[in-house]
Order: C-alpha cells, then structure tokens, then sequence
C-alpha cells in the first residue's frame, strides 16, 4: 500500500511540474484580463489583416506601441492613454501617437479581440485599422521575439 501511495504521489509532482514547464514563455488568452489593474505590466500582442503590433503598459496611464509590420521597421512610441472599462470584460483604450494620429479601440478580453480605429492627424480621415484582432497576452521574451520579427 505504501509503494501505490508513493507511486500515485510521484505521478501527481510529475504532472503538476509537467504542467507548469509547458505553460512557461506560452501566450494566454485575455480572459484574464478582468480589470484596468490586470493590464498593468502585460504585453498584449494584436493581429489584424494588415499587420500587428505590441503594447505594453507600463503603468495605470503610460503605455508602449511597437508596429511590427505595415514597414514601420519596429518603429516605437510612448504615449499617455485613456483607459475606461464598458463591463463584462469590454474595455475602451485610446491614446495619441507620436505622429500626432489618434488609436481609440474596442477590447473585448472574454473573445480576445479588439476593433481599433485611427484617426489621421493631418486628413482627419478615420479609418478601421482593424475589425476583428485577434489579441493575446504573451511574456516578455515572447513579445521581444514577436518584435524581431
């Protein structure tokens, strides 16, 4: 009986250790995005039909853009956003890129995807950046490597 109860022990530290190696430097999705608070220090990768970009939020009103295609050549900002939560894990997110063009975007963190929006400083013209990306939360390695690319 005691060699069955070391045996059954044994099997549930692999499979617990075994479980915490695979999800290691792994995306998530976004339903753990519940709150503003949850945004905090997460990288949130999107990707939509024309390209994809990384945002980082450094802090309860600073956030970090980097376009990874669209031949933005990596180009990076920073730039002060407006953050209001809608309910039911919906959020609304803006702010004023260095070009002076503003993002305002819809987040829906149950579903993981966004619809973003931009306005052009200088034509004032809007346009749907993206309908329907797909966005995840990645780590940091894995939101470096995403940059490289």
């Amino acid at each position: 009986m005691k060699n069955t109860l070391n045996k059954k022990l044994f099997l549930a530290i692999f499979i617990f250790v075994l479980s915490f190696s695979l999800s290691y430097g792994k995306t998530e999705n976004t339903k753990s995005l519940k709150q503003h608070a949850d945004f905090l220090d997460q990288y949130v990768v999107y990707n939509y039909d024309g390209g994809q970009y990384v945002v980082f939020f450094q802090s309860p009103t600073i956030l970090q853009l980097q376009e990874i295609s669209n031949g933005s050549n990596g180009k990076t900002s920073t730039a002060t956003y407006g953050f209001t939560d809608l309910g039911n894990q919906i959020f609304f997110i803006t702010w004023v890129d260095d070009d002076g063009n503003s993002t305002s975007q819809v987040l829906n963190a149950k579903k993981s995807i966004a619809s973003v929006h931009t306005v052009d400083s200088k034509t004032q013209k809007t346009t749907a950046t993206a309908a329907n990306a797909k966005v995840t939360v990645v780590d940091k390695n894995t939101a470096m490597k995403t940059a490289k690319k």
